[in-house]
C-alpha cells in the first residue's frame, strides 16, 4: 500500500507536469487519503505539497500557504526531508509565499 501511495503521488506529479490539473488533483487526493490512513508520512507530505502546488498555480495563495506548511511540518515532525529531485522546486515556491518560511 505504501508503494501504491507513491505511485499515486507520482502520476499526480506527472499530470501536474502535462497541466491536468484535474487529474493531478484527483491523484495527489488519493495520495493524501491513502498517506493518512496508513500514517505514511513521506506519502502524506508528497500528496500535500503536490496539492499545494496547485493551489499555488490557481492563485490561491492562502490555500497553498496553508498546505506548505502542513507538508513542512510533517516532514520535520517525522524527520522525512523532501527528496532532492523535490527539492528545487519547494524552495522556488517558499519564495512565492508570504513569511518564506523554510518548507524543505
Amino acid at each position: 500500500p505504501v508503494l501504491e501511495g507513491v505511485a499515486l503521488a507520482g502520476l499526480g506529479r506527472c499530470h501536474e507536469a502535462d497541466g491536468d490539473t484535474a487529474a493531478a488533483q484527483a491523484r495527489y487526493s488519493e495520495a493524501l487519503e491513502l498517506g493518512r490512513r496508513l500514517g505514511e508520512p513521506s506519502v502524506t507530505a508528497s500528496a500535500v505539497e503536490g496539492l499545494a502546488r496547485l493551489a499555488l498555480a490557481a492563485g490561491d495563495r492562502a490555500t497553498a500557504t496553508a498546505r506548505f506548511i502542513e507538508a513542512a511540518d510533517i516532514r520535520e515532525r517525522f524527520h522525512r526531508p523532501a527528496p532532492p529531485h523535490e527539492r528545487d522546486d519547494l524552495e522556488h515556491a517558499r519564495w512565492q509565499q508570504p513569511g518564506r518560511r523554510q518548507l524543505a
